[in-house]
């Protein structure tokens, strides 16, 4: 007698042949389709064979330790949260798309996390029938690696949706939710110190809700950006953008120049030291003074020098390193390379590191070093 699923297999078996027949005397079973039904053809018969032999893993019921012992027989598997870790995941991944990369990265790694975890709890729950087992099998595999990784990750996570929030905050409202912050943690370990016999599951959703609120903070403070404050002095400051060559070193002063360092360690090692006097400007090097003489300067490494002012007016280093036209949305735009200090005061020192990417015979004009804004105190850089 034929089993329940040996007769659905047996009945697609004979439909597929029924079909490789047709298909193949009309095709001269020549077609690449013809093939396919012949190997799926195969394919159930082995399946619908494979299938009566095992009697579709029947057992008898009078056989009572088959019966106890049967997979069907063992206890489900309890709830696992790393499906909803995945799509939480998958969240901070849209997030991130729109928001912040940053958050994108963050999506990765815990969809990554996700995944191994929820694989090893499916393999453990089928170590044995035992429920207690399993889960210790699945502990001494994962605890080494999720203790220390879990608590750096939470520390990450809420130092750094922490300060998206205190950077968006005003500036008079920040101290206040950093003391709000403070005094709710300090609450909760309290709390959580007087009562040792808490449920477990109780301190871990605390503990989750608050981990929630601080990221659901971090994410709605990043969309938000920085306070203005903070955007204005950015955009107004010349040194901070992370490309020195793109810096702009007009001779005005702007709020980057304020509280300048005018000190350089003695043991720093530069190519060359330039003065300023307040009318001209002088190059020494170790080997004694090149006044009159250009800087040479090797292409593609990185140097230092020196410039010091000994005018009374705050006054900067600007080195030219050539110009190039970009075409930007459909119009020219003439991009500069220069590199230059902050504005210091009189008798004080900047160090200047940078690295020249062109030989100065691609520019017309060469290269130089300058005192913005001042007539003739100019020296000519080579770049071989």
């Amino acid at each position: 007698m034929l089993s329940t699923g040996s007769k659905l297999f047996v009945g697609l078996a004979g439909l597929t042949t029924a079909a490789f027949t047709i298909y193949g005397i009309t095709q001269n079973f020549g077609a690449l389709g013809a093939i396919g039904l012949f190997f799926l053809m195969l394919a159930l018969f082995g399946l619908a064979t494979a299938v009566m032999y095992t009697r579709d893993g029947d057992i008898s019921a009078m056989d009572t330790a088959v019966v106890q012992t049967a997979p069907a027989a063992a206890q489900p598997a309890g709830d696992s949260m790393w499906p909803f870790v995945a799509a939480a995941a998958c969240t901070l991944l849209i997030i991130g798309t729109i928001t912040d990369k940053r958050y994108f990265v963050a999506g990765i790694g815990l969809l990554v996390v996700a995944i191994v975890e929820w694989m090893v709890r499916a393999w453990a729950d089928r170590s044995s029938a035992d429920a207690a087992f399993n889960q210790g099998v699945r502990r001494r595999i994962m605890h080494p690696l999720e203790l220390p990784m879990a608590g750096l990750a939470g520390l990450a996570v809420v130092i750094y949706g922490f300060s998206r929030v205190m950077l968006a905050a005003d500036k008079n409202l920040g101290p206040v939710v950093f003391g709000v912050g403070a005094a709710l943690i300090l609450f909760f370990g309290m709390t959580f110190s007087a009562r040792p016999n808490m449920r477990r599951s109780m301190v871990a959703g605390i503990c989750a809700l608050g981990g929630v609120a601080v990221v659901a903070g971090g994410i709605a403070s990043a969309s938000i950006g920085q306070r203005d404050a903070i955007t204005v002095a950015r955009e107004e400051d010349n040194f901070a953008s992370r490309n020195v060559a793109l810096r702009d070193c007009k001779a005005d002063e702007s709020e980057g120049d304020d509280n300048a360092s005018g000190a350089v360690a003695a043991k720093s090692n530069t190519l060359a030291t330039f003065v300023f006097d307040g009318t001209n400007l002088h190059i020494d090097q170790i080997a004694g003074s090149l006044d009159g003489q250009p800087l040479t300067v090797d292409r593609g490494n990185t140097v230092s020098i020196l410039f010091r002012n000994d005018s009374p007016e705050k006054h900067r280093l600007r080195i030219y390193a050539g110009s190039a036209e970009k075409d930007v949305n459909g119009s020219k735009v003439v991009e500069v390379t220069e590199f230059c200090t902050r504005a210091i005061g009189e008798g004080k020192t900047q160090i200047l590191t940078f690295k020249m990417p062109k030989p100065s015979a691609a520019d017309p004009a060469g290269y130089y070093a300058e005192v913005p804004g001042v007539d003739g105190a100019r020296i000519a850089v080579v770049v071989p």
